[in-house]
């Protein structure tokens, strides 16, 4: 992994009361100190949700999440990957709505390096899993007669009903996935971890400021981005008697 410095003088952010920090590669992050009984508390929210999505059909966005993790993440399966990362106290999960992707999740703050080696490899080494992806959209037939009688079997109902060309509600109700759902997916993902330095990295926690950016100055050299940042040009003079500047 390679080290960056920060780009600019940290900032407040004015909604959340929390310090920001631009990274020489264009990652942004949002740290708030406050007692959170020893836990991180993490968000990495990119722009563009399902409505990116191509040619996604009725009833398709409220499983695009799912798809994310029907996946090998640094050559394992990603179950597994979750499950080794469980098992010191990371939780992540991945969350598609209408208009954003976000990754987020908690970790103890004594293992807060463990939670950056797993965001890097979620968003960098994911690959397609085409055993999970198939099992998947076997188990939806099953799955869908479970949600009948379901509250939320009766908001899709409702939805169809008074707004039948919606295309982005957000519970499952189809009983069978089109098998071209996840290519879209892929496809999807793949532009969203492309340009990571197009979202934001929202932190919580009870470490120091100085701490936590001597974290982060060792991990977002591993993130992908779309490097469509610029530094601001340095403008140079010669001092000399009787100038200003």
């Amino acid at each position: 992994r390679t080290k960056y410095d920060l780009d600019e003088a940290e900032k407040k952010d004015h909604i959340s009361g929390g310090t920001e920090w631009v990274f020489s590669n264009g990652i942004k992050v949002i740290y708030r100190k406050m007692d959170t009984k020893g836990q991180i508390h993490y968000c990495f929210a990119l722009n563009g949700g399902a409505d990116s999505v191509q040619d996604l059909q009725k009833g398709e966005a409220a499983y695009i999440s799912d798809y994310f993790f029907l996946s090998r993440i640094n050559g394992i399966p990603a179950g597994d990957f979750l499950d080794v990362l469980s098992t010191e106290g990371v939780s992540m999960r991945v969350d598609v709505d209408l208009t954003s992707m976000s990754i987020r999740g908690s970790v103890p703050e004594e293992n807060i390096g463990l939670m950056f080696r797993g965001l890097s490899a979620v968003t960098g080494k994911r690959e397609t899993d085409t055993t999970a992806v198939g099992y998947y959209a076997a188990g939806e037939k099953l799955r869908s007669g479970l949600r009948k009688g379901t509250d939320a079997e009766k908001v899709v109902k409702i939805n169809s009903i008074m707004c039948p060309d919606y295309k982005y509600i957000s519970h499952k109700s189809l009983s069978e996935l089109s098998p071209e759902l996840h290519a879209k997916a892929e496809s999807y993902f793949d532009t969203q971890l492309s340009k990571l330095d197009d979202g934001i990295l929202v932190i919580v926690g009870n470490m120091d400021a100085f701490d936590m950016k001597k974290v982060l100055l060792e991990y977002v050299g591993s993130f992908n981005v779309a490097q469509k940042t610029f530094r601001r040009q340095m403008v140079r003079y010669q001092p000399s008697t009787g100038w200003s500047t």
